[in-house]
């Protein structure tokens, strides 16, 4: 999945979130994103395994944005360097190699 179809199903996920601190309870995401669907007509019709995946990524995201409503992380607390440059590493390999041990004498993850 690309990163504007989990940014549009993070977006989904915030709106039911949305409709559940309105409401006052929990929705079963299947159900809602069947209406999402239905009524906005988010996926194409014939895309029964587009709609599979979108109810299912849907449904992750979730728990995270109902974490996130209730806890609040100031912008200033991750910084944004160390972010960088953990995706430097991760692209160039380092971050990998790092992990198993192969930059250093202790391997840090078991494969």
């Amino acid at each position: 999945m690309n990163m504007v179809s989990r940014t549009q199903c993070r977006s989904l996920a915030k709106t039911i979130v949305s409709i559940e601190q309105e409401i006052g309870s929990e929705v079963d995401p299947n159900q809602i994103v069947h209406y999402l669907n239905d009524s906005y007509k988010l996926v194409k019709p014939a895309d029964k395994r587009g709609l599979e995946v979108m109810i299912q990524q849907v449904t992750l995201e979730i728990p995270a944005e109902r974490f996130a409503a209730k806890n609040t992380l100031s912008a200033n607390t991750i910084s944004t360097i160390g972010i960088a440059m953990t995706v430097i590493d991760r692209e160039t390999g380092k971050l990998k190699s790092d992990l198993l041990g192969e930059n250093t004498v202790n391997t840090k993850i078991q494969s």
